[in-house]
């Protein structure tokens, strides 16, 4: 069994969307009969714990090896600088029987252990506007160091990948692209219909949008909608959830939200912030439909939800999109409110609670399928890797015992 790290350190739900990635994929990977891989998650003491929480089965090392500005973590990084191999925290993973680290920064370009750099997308060079100077600046910079540094590039989609091969053409022929597939709608995951709407005051049917409060997430273009429909006569309910900040535009969800007052939609645009993982499941299941209005993705992790229960999904017209393919797919020109009101209206006005129930009984049946196709594709990638380097004392270490060297 080869051990493949992820490390998670992080102190916020600001990156919310990117831990619940590597979990589910760890859950893919672990739903193999046939698996050949061992995930193990090492976590900082900081990290929340509500944020490992969609580790289920998982093993998690809470150590100060990978705590952001921790002085062991802080003398591996000049070790790195130093001998271009940051020797600490490689010493560390190994001595815990790991033989890839996976999703996170490679430890240096000399670096014994391979990684595997994950890039979910270019959002930077598409929406450059979006972002400060400093900020695509920093990207640049880390992307080519990762991705010159790393055995394999995992990119989320095949338009990612044409991306990579403008940015960086030489890492193209050690590019992987993983669609990633949820393993959303288990059983037991999701709280009953009747105490969803008490707790939230969901008083008549509703659309679903559970997208960050990120500017190109394009939250605003829904309220835009649901004033053409209220002015109508077609009142719509949006509930919205996630983080509602972006460091980007700190006032962005202020600004969003004060468009809805002044378009008298304040009542039909309900951003709940942050909610708990079965109420987010709940929500799903019992909306009309789900939004994703974003402007760029790499690929959508609330369009893949949708998809693995079945949901019908309205969802603006880019390339990601399109290449993601939901069965039960609206689009729209992503700045078109009248175009979203439209597509909403035809929605809603078709939803049968019926039709809607064999979708996801058929949703149930193909995932587990699915998923494990995720992760086996996975598997492959990660084989692929330590195969080509992997060292006879990691695959020793890997099969012995695990108990981690002291801590600091």
């Amino acid at each position: 069994m080869i051990r493949v790290a992820f490390i998670v350190n992080a102190t916020d739900a600001g990156w919310l969307g990117g831990v619940n990635y590597i979990a589910n994929l760890c859950q893919a990977v672990m739903s193999l009969p046939d698996r050949r891989i061992e995930p193990v998650v090492f976590a900082a003491p900081q990290t929340p714990q509500v944020l490992l929480e969609g580790f289920r089965g998982i093993g998690i090392v809470r150590t100060s090896f990978v705590a952001r500005r921790h002085p062991v973590r802080l003398l591996g990084k000049a070790v790195e600088r130093a001998a271009g191999r940051n020797l600490v925290l490689e010493t560390y993973l190994r001595a815990q029987g790991v033989a890839v680290l996976s999703h996170s920064p490679p430890l240096g370009p000399r670096a014994g252990l391979p990684a595997i750099t994950w890039i979910p997308d270019f959002q930077y060079l598409h929406l450059p506007d979006l972002f400060p100077p400093s900020e695509i600046r920093r990207r640049e910079i880390g992307y080519r160091q990762n991705v010159r540094q790393s055995r394999l590039v995992v990119l989320s989609s095949s338009s990612a990948q044409s991306d990579l091969s403008r940015f960086e053409p030489a890492a193209l022929a050690r590019s992987r692209v993983l669609r990633f597939v949820s393993g959303f709608g288990s059983p037991g995951e999701e709280r009953a219909e009747f105490i969803l709407r008490a707790r939230y005051g969901i008083d008549r049917p509703y659309f679903y949008l559970p997208n960050q409060f990120w500017k190109h997430k394009n939250h605003a273009v829904v309220v835009e909608a649901l004033a053409r429909l209220r002015a109508r006569g077609m009142p719509r309910l949006v509930i919205s959830t996630g983080l509602m900040r972006d460091f980007r535009a700190p006032d962005h969800a202020e600004a969003v939200m004060a468009r809805a007052v002044e378009l008298g939609v304040a009542d039909d645009f309900r951003a709940l912030g942050v909610v708990p993982f079965p109420d987010v499941a709940a929500l799903y299941r019992h909306a009309v439909a789900v939004i994703n209005p974003s402007l760029f993705e790499g690929w959508s992790t609330s369009v893949e939800e949708a998809k693995s229960m079945g949901k019908s999904v309205i969802l603006s017209d880019i390339p990601v999109h399109r290449e993601q393919a939901p069965d039960r797919g609206h689009y729209f020109p992503p700045h078109d409110a009248d175009a979203l009101a439209a597509a909403m209206s035809d929605v809603a006005e078709t939803a049968s609670p019926d039709s809607d129930a064999l979708f996801r009984a058929e949703a149930e049946r193909l995932r587990p399928e699915r998923f494990a196709a995720f992760g086996r594709a996975y598997q492959d990638i990660v084989l692929e890797a330590a195969g080509v380097s992997l060292a006879a004392d990691a695959v020793t270490a890997a099969a012995t015992s695990r108990s981690p060297i002291s801590e600091p």
